[in-house]
């Protein structure tokens, strides 16, 4: 079903309209874990309502970021109690890379709070990736994306 809903929200895109119907797949993966994944579907709800908030990002760009940014460590406290072990140090090396070329690019255009916001969200977007490469490659792959 969340792929389905996936697969129509791509559709409308396509035509370049916006719908709420954004939320939903993550939302019905939050309902099909709950309650034995209940972080996991914590976190798919934080980050269904940052994309909701994004629907309207000009109004609301800072409380999605808050929203993702919850869902964010949400999934970083569900990776780290399901690793068998710190994080590849060469994954986290990458992310401290990546993260640090993409702030180097964007910093200078940001103004306002979003000069403290989006280095804090890109912080937990590396600690994401880096805690479910502890878990295994494919749990990284998927925070990666």
């Amino acid at each position: 079903m969340a792929a389905a809903v996936s697969l129509a929200y791509v559709a409308l895109v396509a035509t370049g309209r916006k719908h709420p119907i954004k939320v939903a797949p993550a939302l019905l993966l939050a309902a099909a874990v709950w309650p034995a994944g209940a972080l996991t579907s914590a976190a798919l709800v934080a980050c269904a309502a940052g994309d909701g908030f994004l629907l309207s990002k000009e109004k609301y760009f800072l409380h999605g970021l808050g929203a993702f940014l919850v869902g964010h460590l949400l999934f970083v406290a569900d990776f780290a109690l399901r690793a068998s072990g710190p994080p590849p140090i060469a994954l986290v090396a990458a992310m401290v890379v990546a993260a640090g070329a993409v702030l180097w690019k964007i910093m200078p255009t940001l103004k306002g709070i979003l000069r403290v916001a989006v280095p804090i969200y890109a912080v937990a977007l590396g600690a994401m990736v880096a805690t479910a490469g502890a878990v295994s490659t494919l749990a990284m792959v998927g925070a990666g994306i």
